[in-house]
């Protein structure tokens, strides 16, 4: 009931605003895409906007919920945003997949020479 309470304040907000078809609800919503471009984060370390903008590499240590470090490069993809959690999505290396790595999480990082 809460959600339908929520959802029935948006559409009468975006009604004052002119919208009026679900074409329109669908567009105000946006694409649904959660990754977020690094310009709209600050600060975000210089290291991941480099190797975001120019593909290099990362070599990192993270330390997992566990609190177990771990060691590996990784090659940053994008930076997805869930809830208040900011975390760096990459192919990872060692794992040799795809791995979301909490950006509070990370302890160091270092960009790939060339």
């Amino acid at each position: 009931m809460t959600t339908r309470e929520v959802f029935y304040r948006f559409v009468e907000d975006l009604w004052k605003q002119g919208v009026r078809t679900l074409e329109g609800l669908l567009n105000a919503q946006g694409t649904g895409d959660f990754s977020i471009a690094p310009t709209a984060i600050n600060p975000l370390p210089p290291e991941i906007t480099e190797a975001l903008s120019s593909g290099k590499r990362l070599f990192s240590e993270y330390v997992d919920a566990a609190g177990e470090k771990t060691t590996q490069w990784v090659t940053p993809q994008q930076i997805i945003g869930a809830g208040d959690t900011l975390s760096l999505d990459a192919y990872c290396h060692l794992r040799d997949a795809t791995r979301l790595f909490r950006l509070d999480r990370i302890v160091k990082m270092e960009i790939e020479n060339p």
